[in-house]
């Protein structure tokens, strides 16, 4: 084991590898910025690329993009409210608000330092994890599966400040929206309406652009501010996103719990990055001393998700090496990869080929380490877009999030798809009902669709009668009955 970690470093420390890697980083930092793009839409155009390149350069490559995407889709999110890479979206419900209060550069300090560490600290537990990765993968069975979508689903209580009721609404809606489209097993269409274009369902990138960007530009035209931050110009100093980054130093627990959630999501086949940031933002919540600023700016809300979602590669590249199995979503482009340079994921990968999985996850590290640097350089300078005149900087908001919808799938039906993502995200942040709740549902609609219908046919009824379903169970049960129990002890303190 030591001597292939020897021969992955030597391979590293390689110029060639650096400079892949260099590149690979640069790309995927623009690609985390621009809304609508995201690293598995760009791991896809450059699968032919790397047909006939060496498995270290092609692989490290897609690698670098990946994993840079994931550091800098923050930026975006936390300054505009505009999704860069799709699996930042939680960070913009604490985010968005501290560049509002003319906190963003502390805000995107804290995102881009928490992002690094939750890769450093995933990578090292997949180093420890090889040897025992196989038999925890191969526990989680489709009812573990459909359980541990729901555990998702019930962390909408906890992030609903007030209301249950219409977080629980909120994620339905969004299970209803996401199941347009195609039945997964039986080919019928569902709320397609003799609509070809819905026969496809709604594509995830064009409805949260809508959901999140649209509906905040339209509130903030609607309040008529003059510009995105509320504040003075000289709050975007360097000052102000090392503050971000001593607020990550401070909480080690609150970085260790997520890089932990993050890692262990990853290895759960077919969850990914989207899945992990919500239980970490639900688990800051409800230990953190101040849960009542959740939502409106609070450091912690952009820590945690960060940190989990930047440790789901790691975690989500071991299952997709040793298994065969892909990890998340765009783990399902690697696995082709692999296979095009010559690589076959699967247990023998790790008794033969060892110095190749170390070499990857060497691979993620450094680049992790290549984004942060690039990025926390400019940052300063980014977060002054947020003080530029509003009628310079909403049409060209506009203009930004119509042509990435259109450029997502080339049709102009997504146009109207944002528009009224964008109308519908407005009504629920007047109205009290979380948008968050609603893209979590959206994400997870079709899997959880398609897990409950295998584990129903397989075990039948009582398919969740298994001891690692009965715990995930447990634990829902335990997040959704929480909120109750807290407001009848506040009773009884104040009776």
């Amino acid at each position: 084991m030591f001597e292939a970690f020897v021969g992955a470093a030597r391979i590293l420390g390689d110029p060639i590898t650096w400079g892949i890697m260099f590149i690979g980083s640069a790309a995927g930092i623009a690609i985390g910025i621009l809304p609508g793009l995201g690293a598995m839409t760009t791991v896809a155009l450059l699968l032919p690329f790397v047909w006939r390149a060496p498995p270290q350069i092609g692989l490290i490559l897609l690698l670098a993009i990946s994993a840079s995407a994931m550091i800098s889709g923050c930026i975006t999110g936390i300054l505009l409210s505009v999704v860069g890479e799709e699996s930042s979206v939680v960070s913009i419900i604490d985010g968005h608000p501290m560049t509002v209060k003319g906190e963003g550069a502390r805000a995107i300090g804290a995102g881009l330092s928490s992002s690094l560490i939750g890769s450093l600290i995933a990578v090292g537990m997949a180093f420890v994890m090889i040897p025992v990765v196989r038999p925890l993968v191969m526990a989680f069975k489709s009812s573990e599966l459909f359980l541990l979508g729901m555990l998702g689903i019930s962390f909408i209580a906890v992030l609903i400040e007030g209301s249950v009721i219409k977080g629980v609404v909120s994620g339905g809606l969004g299970i209803l929206i996401g199941l347009m489209g195609f039945h997964p097993l039986t080919g019928e269409d569902r709320f397609a309406f003799g609509s070809l274009f819905l026969y496809g369902g709604l594509n995830l990138a064009v409805v949260l652009i809508g959901l999140f960007g649209l509906s905040e530009m339209f509130d903030l035209v609607l309040k008529g501010q003059t510009s995105i931050s509320k504040t003075e110009v000289a709050r975007t100093r360097m000052k102000d996103v090392f503050k971000g980054t001593m607020d990550c130093i401070r909480r080690p627990g609150l970085l260790l719990r997520s890089a932990v959630i993050g890692y262990v999501v990853g290895v759960i086949p077919a969850t990914g990055a989207m899945v992990a940031q919500w239980v970490a933002y639900g688990q800051a919540r409800q230990t953190s001393k101040t849960p009542e600023q959740f939502g409106k700016g609070c450091v912690e809300g952009v820590i945690a998700p960060e940190c989990s979602k930047s440790a789901v590669l790691a975690g989500a590249l071991l299952t997709t090496l040793s298994l065969g199995i892909p990890g998340s979503a765009i783990m399902a482009l690697f696995l082709g990869a692999f296979m095009m340079v010559g690589v076959t994921p699967g247990p023998m990968l790790i008794l033969q080929n060892l110095d190749m999985v170390f070499l990857l996850l060497l691979g993620i590290a450094a680049s992790s380490v290549i984004s942060f640097v690039i990025c926390y350089a400019a940052a300063g300078q980014l977060c002054k877009i947020v003080f530029a005149p509003a009628d310079f900087l909403y049409p060209l908001i506009l203009a930004l999030i119509l042509s990435a919808s259109y450029a997502t799938t080339g049709q102009m039906w997504d146009i109207v798809v944002v528009i009224c993502a964008g109308l519908l995200g407005l009504f629920m942040e007047r109205f009290g009902y979380s948008r968050p709740a609603l893209c979590l549902g959206f994400v997870l609609g079709k899997l959880l669709e398609y897990y409950f219908l295998t584990a129903f046919k397989i075990g039948g009824p009582l398919f969740f009668l298994t001891p690692l379903s009965l715990c995930i169970l447990a634990v829902m049960v335990a997040l959704l009955l929480y909120p109750y129990s807290k407001n009848l002890r506040q009773r009884r303190r104040k009776a």
